[in-house]
Formats: structure tokens, sequence, C-alpha cells
């Protein structure tokens, strides 16, 4: 069963908190990221691997000269120390050597476009299934459930209910964070960076910032922190 496919009959957020989320994402959303307005499956591609472990703001800072030289995965692979020189900095040596095998594959594979198959995205060199889940819905427009540490947190605060960020590969906690979504659907574009918004700039791990947070009526931990207040 594709991620997309998965429907749940009791959703986390009802239709109200959707709404409410979504007016918050249009005027507080990081709109202003420079890989936010890219709807090409290479460019999703770059910009996920800069964002692997790095703040969003550094990977920022990184990507307009990233795309400026490399285009392409032939311009990697046509100018490798170019790529590393560039992508060291954001202390990304294993993922960006990892990715220069991407490159060849993609190049001699699939004629330099990223597939659209998450079979096939999944299977590339340290693409795992978050950043193929990404590429699928930002870059192909596809819903798509993500999951990573960010939709985890979400789930199980607004939930109650634990869920260990370590068991991110497993099918039950795909599940559990695949009700987040609206209607019981995957979410769209929009909807998915209204999430990992929500979670860095609302729902830090350390403490949450409850009283401004848009649906902390329909969170059990948002619930809790006004009860407490």
């Amino acid at each position: 069963m594709s991620e997309a496919s998965i429907m749940v009959s009791d959703p986390f957020l009802s239709t109200s908190a959707w709404k409410r989320l979504r007016h918050w994402y249009r005027l507080h959303g990081r709109h202003r990221l420079p890989w936010r307005g890219d709807r090409c499956p290479w460019r999703v591609l770059v910009a996920e691997t800069l964002l692997h472990r790095t703040r969003a703001v550094q990977a920022a800072q990184l990507y307009p000269a990233i795309m400026h030289d490399f285009p392409s995965p032939e311009a990697v692979l046509a100018r490798p120390e170019r790529w590393r020189e560039l992508t060291r900095s954001a202390g990304l040596a294993w993922r960006a050597e990892m990715f220069l095998s991407t490159c060849k594959i993609l190049v001699e594979t699939y004629g330099a476009r990223v597939p659209e198959d998450p079979a096939e995205l999944v299977a590339l060199p340290g693409i795992g299934h978050y950043v193929t889940q990404t590429v699928i819905c930002f870059g192909f427009g596809k819903p798509a459930v993500i999951v990573d540490t960010n939709t985890i947190r979400l789930t199980a605060r607004i939930s109650g209910k634990p869920l260990l960020a370590s068991r991110h590969r497993t099918r039950s906690v795909h599940q559990t964070v695949a009700r987040l979504g609206a209607h019981g659907k995957a979410p769209g574009s929009a909807d998915n960076f209204a999430l990992l918004d929500l979670a860095a700039l609302i729902c830090k791990p350390g403490k949450p910032q409850c009283p401004v947070c848009p649906i902390r009526e329909h969170c059990s931990t948002g619930r809790s922190c006004d009860s407490t207040t």
C-alpha cells in the first residue's frame, strides 16, 4: 500500500482544526525559504539533501549557490569537487558523497530525470523514506504522508499517545502519523508545509509554544497546557 493511499476513519485533527492551521500557515508559514517555490523534482531532491540534519537557515544560505552551479545531475558529476566544497560547510560530507552516487544512477538509468515511482526513488543511494515522500509530494505534486521527527512529535502531542521517533520506519508509526491528514487523507504539499512549519515554529522539541498554537484546543498537549495556567 502506498503512503498516498493510506486512509483513516478517525483523523486526529478535525475540519475546524485544519481550517485554523491553514489560516495560520498562510500568515506565518516559512514561505520565503528559497525551495518553497520550486515544484521541480530535481530541485526538491537537492533541497532535501541539504536539509538532512542541517538547520533550514543554513540550508537556505547554501541553496541559491548550489542550484546556480548544479541545475542538473550531470552538472554535479561534471564538477564533483565544487559540489564537495559547497556542501562541506553544512557538515554534509557523507551525504554529499552519497549524492554523487545518486546522480550517477539518475544519469545512467533515468536519463538525468528523478524517477516518480516511490520504489525507484527509495532505492537510490542515501535516499530514505522521508526524502522519497517529500519529492513525491513537493516535486511531483502528489499527496504523501511525511514521517520524520517533526511529524512524529506533532502526532504524539496532538493525540496524547506515546510515539517513538526511533521507530519511524515501522508501518504502525506511519499509520499513526497518517491520522494528521485532513479528512483522513494523505496531505498535499501546502498541508504538509503547514505541519512542518507548525512543528518548527510552534511545536518545538524542547518547549512547545502552546499559548500561540493555532490548534491548541484540538491538541492533547495544548489542552493540558491551558488547564495548568
